[in-house]
């Protein structure tokens, strides 16, 4: 069975500095704390869009973005106001699996379409692996993406073969909006700002 973890929320957030949030019938003041990073095994997480906040000398961190960077998937249920956290296997590990190599690697960098002079596009990997034994647990690549700074702004999982053998797959990252306008030659810029990185878990 999968694990489930259930915590009900209710929260609204002005985008105020410092910002007035209401919890139910009680308002408390925060400051937006963008200053901090959030590392998780070594790797920035990328909290541009959902700022942590400092409420009563306690920080407060984006869950979505901390659950989704500890490998959770993290759905929201509007009937009963609740967030449920789920791990796409029960045995689904956080560290390198040791019974499966990668052989190779070979990137996409995709343009998906155009949005108001607005580009969307995302990474695509082919990747070719050896499993050394029959395993019990499907291995799982994932695929980051990163920005200059090194900053993981995407990514994506994809579940791999259990036989002992030679195997090939694709894992692709979530899409997100290029900073570029219309002169630009996006799709060679868009390979000089963003890095990929992949890994067998």
């Amino acid at each position: 069975m999968k694990k489930r973890l259930v915590v009900s929320l209710v929260l609204i957030i002005c985008l105020l500095v410092p910002m007035t949030v209401w919890a139910a019938s009680t308002q408390v003041t925060a400051n937006l704390a963008s200053h901090l990073t959030l590392l998780v095994q070594g790797r920035a997480i990328d909290t541009s869009a959902d700022t942590p906040l400092i409420y009563n000398e306690k920080t407060y961190v984006p869950l979505r973005v901390l659950s989704e960077a500890l490998g959770y998937e993290v759905k929201w249920n509007g009937e009963n106001s609740t967030i449920e956290f789920e791990l796409p296997k029960e045995s689904y590990p956080l560290i390198r699996n040791e019974e499966v190599d990668l052989i190779s690697v070979a990137p996409n960098y995709e343009l998906l379409s155009q949005w108001d002079q607005e580009y969307l596009a995302g990474i695509e990997v082919d990747v070719a692996y050896t499993v050394k034994k029959d395993l019990t647990r499907e291995p799982v690549v994932v695929l980051e993406m990163l920005s200059k700074d090194h900053v993981v702004i995407a990514s994506g999982t994809q579940l791999l073969n259990t036989k002992k053998g030679t195997h090939k797959s694709k894992v692709s990252t979530s899409k997100i909006r290029l900073p570029y306008g219309p002169e630009a030659d996006v799709k060679k810029t868009f390979a000089q700002d963003y890095y990929y990185r992949v890994s067998i878990k």
